[in-house]
């Protein structure tokens, strides 16, 4: 008797590799509030990256071998890459503390790495419910909305930390290093909202 193969869930990776962005968001969190073993900490968040790299590879193995997939394949391979670009950033912002050789961690990077982990828990909760989206309605968009909300704070808050770095700042060196780190940050709060909205927009497309 031949049995049937297993349909790959494509829900599933998407789960699981936004599982990932809160695992190297706090990462992060946790190097920024005890910075020590910087080396060790900074390659175990490479670790986890390599972990949403493996599950983003998945993805687009299967996607070349599938015939029908549940939503359009050039939508779940944008879906995947965003999600994964987000683990990446967060591993670029602790290569740059590392590289940089940054002594001392200012309170607004803490704050910026705490609205990093809010977003990425925010879009976890978004990505876990869009398997439901055809009878997900309003839970859907109001996780979307939450996340929206955490990159408005996020950008309001980066501006003002730059404003401030450029007005207080007596090393010019070390002004380049924050602003980049900072840059990287903002960055990561964007990609998080891009997936968000890419998430509505394939609920309302596939509806």
């Amino acid at each position: 008797m031949a049995f049937k193969k297993k349909e790959f869930n494509y829900y599933d990776c998407f789960d699981k590799a936004s599982d990932l962005t809160i695992k190297v968001a706090k990462q992060l969190e946790e190097l920024m509030n005890d910075y020590t073993n910087v080396a060790e900490k900074v390659e175990a968040i490479h670790a986890t990256e390599h972990q949403a790299d493996d599950i983003f590879h998945q993805v687009v193995e299967n996607l070349s071998r599938a015939f029908i997939t549940p939503i359009d394949r050039e939508d779940i391979l944008e879906i995947a890459g965003d999600i994964d670009n987000i683990v990446d950033y967060i591993e670029d912002i602790a290569n740059m503390l590392d590289m940089f050789s940054i002594l001392h961690i200012p309170e607004p990077a803490k704050t910026l790495t705490g609205l990093i982990v809010k977003s990425c828990s925010a879009l976890e909760m978004a990505v876990n419910e869009f398997k439901n989206f055809k009878r997900s309605g309003k839970q859907l968009t109001q996780l979307i909305i939450q996340v929206n909300q955490y990159e408005e704070e996020g950008d309001r808050f980066y501006r003002r930390t730059v404003k401030e770095l450029y007005l207080t700042a007596t090393n010019p060196i070390e002004l380049m290093k924050w602003k980049e780190i900072y840059d990287k940050m903002e960055d990561t709060l964007d990609m998080s909202e891009e997936v968000a909205n890419l998430l509505e927009a394939m609920a309302i497309k596939n509806s």
